[in-house]
């Protein structure tokens, strides 16, 4: 089940395959959910001591800090140490990395990247009532809602087909292509990161965005199987989902020139990435992936 699938609603939260919020046994508080407008701004800035005001530099929105005063639900008090037990476990702090998280807001469903940060200020002497009132906090390192569905486009590098239609017309030229291009549109209110998967025979695969921008790995050879993949948003590189090359030991973070940008596309803007490669067997393929992003 991916992450977002239990979704049914507006106010519902959804953590390691536990649905909280409306309609469930974790209802969001009175006091309502919190952490959702504009989140921290790291700025720097320069005081003009001469003048009014100030100089400032490029500003970016700091991790998103989320939090979900919750009431505990059961239909016994058995039913209700089970229940507690359930959201314990989806919040606890995350041991390997960030984890996804889903929302429905206003009818429409994000996903979010960041840490469980555990439940708080637990409220236990309710057993009675059969609730349990607490506070679950998550850290979203990534202050971005991402549309929880996903766009993705392809850009294929082929070689002359083999096929052929009767009756032929002479003479015949079969010609081979060493680059594609493929198109993003980001809908969202704030640049998104999307990720690059390459798979097919290749060598020195390039992606080039309309701006000049490129990522490239001229040194790499992807061999007949085996899927490259690169993540603007998180910035890994990984062969066959390993940081590691096939001999086992080179990292494959070092295939990326130090003169490639991380490439992204602009809120309310699109943009076409050219792939290119210096050489492939058959075919090879570019599929990007990205998700509208707000803030």
């Amino acid at each position: 089940m991916a992450v977002g699938d239990l979704l049914s609603g507006d106010y519902q939260f959804e953590l390691r395959s536990v649905l909280m919020g409306d309609g469930t046994n974790y209802e969001i508080g009175a006091e309502g959910w919190g952490g959702f407008g504009t989140p921290e701004i790291r700025a720097r800035q320069s005081v003009l001591p001469l003048e009014h005001g100030a100089v400032a530099d490029r500003e970016y929105a700091d991790a998103r800090e989320l939090r979900l005063p919750m009431i505990i639900k059961g239909t016994t008090v058995a039913n209700l140490l089970s229940n507690w037990q359930s959201v314990m476990e989806a919040w606890q702090p995350s041991q390997s990395g960030d984890v996804q998280a889903a929302l429905q807001i206003g009818g429409s469903k994000f996903l979010l990247y960041g840490r469980p940060r555990g439940i708080s200020d637990a409220d236990t002497t309710h057993y009675g009532r059969l609730r349990i009132f607490a506070e679950a906090t998550f850290v979203a390192t990534d202050p971005r809602l991402y549309a929880l569905t996903a766009s993705t486009d392809t850009a294929n590098v082929a070689s002359a087909g083999s096929s052929r239609t009767y009756p032929l017309t002479y003479p015949r030229a079969y010609t081979s292509n060493s680059q594609a291009t493929s198109t993003v549109t980001n809908s969202g209110t704030v640049l998104t990161a999307p990720s690059f998967s390459i798979s097919g025979a290749c060598v020195g695969p390039k992606v080039t965005n309309a701006a000049g921008d490129v990522l490239d790995l001229p040194s790499f050879t992807l061999g007949a199987g085996e899927t490259l993949k690169l993540d603007s948003r998180t910035h890994e590189v990984l062969l066959d989902d390993s940081a590691y090359a096939s001999d086992g030991s080179t990292l494959m973070r070092s295939y990326v020139t130090d003169a490639s940008e991380w490439l992204t596309v602009a809120a309310g803007a699109g943009d076409t990435y050219t792939y290119e490669v210096a050489g492939f067997t058959a075919s090879s393929t570019l599929t990007v992936t990205w998700r509208d992003a707000y803030l």
